[in-house]
């Protein structure tokens, strides 16, 4: 426990500096009331806004505070792989330690592939800010590896990777996913903090996404608004880990930097992302690239992504899965509700019913994905599946959760 603590020690730094505060306010506070003889009810007026003005950071910092000592407690018996600049600890509910081993060695790999892309080593800080004020100067990665989307939403109180800055570190589960995606896309984040820590999520997530998946995965797309999503310029700023359209963000994200990237270059984009923030973001838009970016996202040039590779940043239960091999013949009676796979973009997808139209077609939504998604498609594009008939997933829910980057 002492060890984990030591390793992600920004972030109870932080959390006594801010208690150590608010008490030096409510000292401060008490000591001006009673040195300034100010009358009962002034003194009552002043106290109670100090309270009112420390009860926000104070109740952050606690939840801070007790989410780093559970997270603390459950890995304490976590076991450990290092290479040269990785150190992996990694659940006991690991049975084949080869695949941990395979596992740190790629993690090494896309490391050293990040650190060439970007031309500084993780963990480089250059703001003081505080988030980063304390941030360790090590260049150490520390990866922490779950076993599976239980364990993760009970020791860390969220589904999915999550990148810890100050600490250089990251959280990556294995079960359900694509874990050597998802530490690429977290050690883009550590990358990338360099250049903005408040950057907006539509650079940050996009940016992560995109070299996540490698950039010789764009391609040209059409139309104008890929797979017919349009987006709110003004929403993807302001909320973008909205969870009824955190998904079709996230696509957004990735295909308006993947195009920012192959028509304006990469030095470029580097500027931009240092200097926007939500405040900034269309007028320096306009000022960096001399392009007026439209609040559907339309800049005047073609969009460029692969939505097969895109699958992979989905929400897990949403990613695409192997075929069943159970064709759904037009004799089997559907029903709304009936689960089923779906063939879309040459991959299958977890779906469900939720109409039997006319000519043999079936609408269906998508699991993981909302009904901008939903489809008509063909008996013959869909497949029984055997498996659980509920793919809604476990709550997604912050409570208890600092404010990390996703």
């Amino acid at each position: 426990m002492r060890t984990v603590l030591f390793n992600l020690w920004p972030y109870a730094v932080r959390c006594v500096l801010v208690f150590l505060m608010v008490a030096g306010s409510l000292a401060v506070a008490a000591w001006v009331c009673n040195s300034w003889r100010w009358s009962p009810v002034a003194s009552y007026l002043a106290g109670g806004l100090t309270v009112f003005l420390s009860l926000a950071p104070f109740v952050g910092a606690l939840r801070t505070w007790r989410w780093l000592l559970g997270f603390a407690r459950h890995v304490k018996t976590f076991g450990t792989e290092k290479s040269d600049k990785v150190t992996l600890r990694y659940s006991p509910r690991f049975n084949d330690k080869s695949t941990v081993i395979a596992l740190l060695q790629q993690i090494e790999q896309s490391l050293q592939e990040l650190t060439e892309q970007f031309g500084y080593s993780v963990g480089k800080q250059r703001f003081l800010t505080p988030y980063t004020i304390f941030a360790s100067r090590r260049r150490r990665l520390t990866v922490y590896l779950l076993h599976d989307l239980d364990e993760a939403l009970r020791s860390f109180g969220w589904v999915g990777g999550y990148s810890l800055p100050p600490a250089n570190a990251i959280v990556v589960v294995h079960q359900g996913s694509n874990p050597v995606f998802v530490a690429r896309h977290e050690m883009v984040h550590l990358f990338a903090h360099y250049w903005n820590p408040a950057a907006p999520p539509l650079l940050g997530e996009g940016l992560a996404t995109f070299l996540a998946l490698g950039r010789e995965s764009t391609a040209p797309m059409t139309p104008a608004h890929p797979m017919g999503v349009e987006g709110n310029l003004n929403d993807l700023l302001r909320d973008f880990f909205k969870l009824s359209r955190v998904r079709q963000n996230y696509f957004l994200a990735y295909v308006l930097v993947a195009s920012l990237i192959h028509h304006f270059g990469w030095e470029k984009f580097q500027h931009f992302y240092r200097k926007a923030t939500p405040d900034n973001f269309a007028k320096l838009f306009r000022k960096v690239y001399g392009a007026v970016l439209r609040d559907d996202l339309d800049f005047g040039k073609p969009c460029v992504g692969s939505l097969r590779e895109y699958a992979k940043v989905g929400s897990l239960e949403g990613w695409p899965v192997e075929p069943a091999g159970i064709v759904v013949g037009s004799e089997m009676t559907l029903t709304p509700g009936t689960p089923v796979l779906a063939s879309r973009q040459g991959s299958w997808w977890r779906a469900y019913v939720i109409e039997v139209e006319p000519d043999c077609r079936v609408r269906v939504r998508f699991v993981g994905w909302d009904e901008s998604w939903d489809e008509s498609l063909p008996r013959d594009a869909l497949q029984f599946h055997p498996g659980p008939t509920d793919w809604k997933g476990p709550a997604l829910s912050r409570k208890g959760t600092p404010d990390f980057t996703g």
